[in-house]
């Protein structure tokens, strides 16, 4: 049985999905492949969810991974240099999470690499409509979000 989906288009799970692939193929692949060459895709998890500091357990959650498999990534990470840990001076029985030099090194090259792709698709459909689109996702985040 077929469903019909608004706009009679693929549903967004699978346009959200592919766009996000190739974000990650172009801004982790690119670099990774230059300069960071112990970087990989799956990674992304911790450089879309550290911030400016984290705990394990807070990015696992935004991610929607298992502690163990966050845990696992930031030991990975840790160990090449892109991450270290502190005390959460909020609470000692934590730790945080934060990039180190190398980590914000890669995570802004990653970024730039991103931010040319957005041009790109920005050209395709237009700036105006591009923008919309981002403001429209923005919203939809913010309210799952709101939700966990």
């Amino acid at each position: 049985m077929r469903m019909d989906y608004l706009g009679n288009l693929p549903h967004i799970g699978i346009l959200v999905r592919s766009t996000y692939l190739e974000i990650v193929k172009v801004g982790y692949g690119e670099v990774s492949r230059s300069r960071f060459t112990d970087i990989k895709p799956f990674h992304s998890a911790v450089f879309q969810s550290i911030g400016n500091g984290a705990r394990m357990t807070d990015m696992a959650k935004q991610t929607n991974m298992t502690k163990q498999n966050m845990k696992h990534l930031l030991e990975q990470l840790e160990l090449a240099g892109y991450v270290e840990r502190f005390a959460d001076e909020t609470d000692r029985r934590a730790v945080l999470f934060k990039l180190t030099e190398k980590g914000w090194a890669f995570k802004n090259a990653a970024f730039k690499f991103v931010a040319e792709l957005e041009l790109e698709w920005a050209k395709l459909v237009g700036k105006e409509n591009f923008i919309k689109l981002k403001q429209m996702l923005f919203e939809i985040n913010e309210h799952i979000s709101k939700s966990l």
